[in-house]
């Protein structure tokens, strides 16, 4: 009797741990001419938001996910830098593989899984645009 209920209780854990969707990758929204693609990836995200082929805002920081619940505490917005160091947690929902927040009318695809590949690792950024001049920056 002790293994059956071991075996019942065994069975609704891997259910549930089933049941959470994981948000590790890259994963793209359309809306309208508006796409923002988000990657999570160890507990961080980004998102980058642009219309065409023009630069509208990124943000991102660190992110929690509990069952249906995604909290996204914000670093750095180039959009509201107000909005740095505030948690803005959202109901979400998963249907066949993509995810959307509440109250929004897109969802999210998966652009890719996360898994190492040609791009995989960290970067540094050497230079930048500003007014239409490349800065060069200068590592160390």
């Amino acid at each position: 009797m002790k293994t059956f209920h071991f075996s019942v209780i065994m069975l609704f854990i891997s259910l549930s741990l089933a049941a959470q969707e994981s948000f590790v990758g890259a994963w793209q929204n359309q809306n309208g001419d508006v796409t923002s693609v988000r990657v999570f990836s160890d507990g961080f995200f980004s998102v980058a938001v642009y219309k065409k082929q023009e630069f509208v805002s990124t943000y991102g920081g660190k992110y929690k996910q509990d069952g249906k619940a995604l909290a996204e505490i914000i670093e750095f917005d180039t959009q509201t830098p107000a909005n740095v160091g505030k948690e803005f947690p959202q109901k979400i929902s998963w249907n066949k593989g993509e995810w959307s927040i509440a109250d929004q009318p897109a969802s999210y695809k998966r652009l890719d899984n996360g898994s190492p590949g040609k791009l995989a690792g960290a970067w540094l950024i050497t230079g930048r645009f500003n007014n239409g001049e490349l800065r060069k920056n200068t590592p160390g």
